[in-house]
């Protein structure tokens, strides 16, 4: 069974996300971003499974600007590339409040010159916020493209990064 979940992130005004599950994520889509579903509206939130409850749980520590702990089996990564799928896991590493540049993570991955791959896969990436590709940027340190646009990315750093200064002046203190 296929199961849609809506999820609301109108607290950050991001608007409506939805994720789509088996027994694991298959994708997620960003607001604005639409999917085929058979039935009215394809959402079963009331019929979801245990992973995605968890999901859910998480994502809610996320928006609420606290560091949530993703589970990366979780995903599903079936029909990827192992070059896809290198770059998503070192993407997933990428720490909280943290970024990387496309260089960064193709040398990760034992791909110096594939930095515009790197972006490519970054651009198809099936799991945002969930594989961190808003915190991949240029070079330069410039933002980058990302798949929910400049905006959404620069709110979700701001939140990452709010929390990092938080966290610190606690630890300081």
């Amino acid at each position: 069974m296929t199961y849609y979940y809506r999820y609301d992130t109108a607290h950050m005004s991001l608007g409506l996300v939805w994720y789509v599950a088996t027994d694991k994520l298959a994708a997620l889509l960003l607001p604005g971003e639409t999917m085929r579903v058979d039935g009215e509206s394809g959402a079963s939130s009331s019929n979801r499974g245990p992973m995605l409850r968890r999901l859910i749980a998480q994502l809610d520590r996320y928006f609420a600007g606290q560091i949530p702990h993703f589970d990366y089996a979780i995903l599903d990564f079936q029909g990827l590339t192992d070059f896809r799928s290198a770059v998503y896991r070192s993407v997933f590493d990428i720490p909280w409040g943290q970024t990387r540049a496309y260089a960064d993570v193709a040398r990760d991955v034992g791909s110096p010159g594939a930095s515009r791959a790197v972006g490519t896969a970054m651009a198809d990436n099936p799991f945002p916020v969930i594989v961190p590709c808003h915190r991949v940027v240029g070079a330069d340190g410039r933002l980058g493209g990302y798949r929910g646009g400049q905006d959404m990315k620069s709110r979700l750093l701001a939140l990452e990064d709010l929390n990092q200064q938080d966290n610190k002046q606690n630890n300081d203190g």
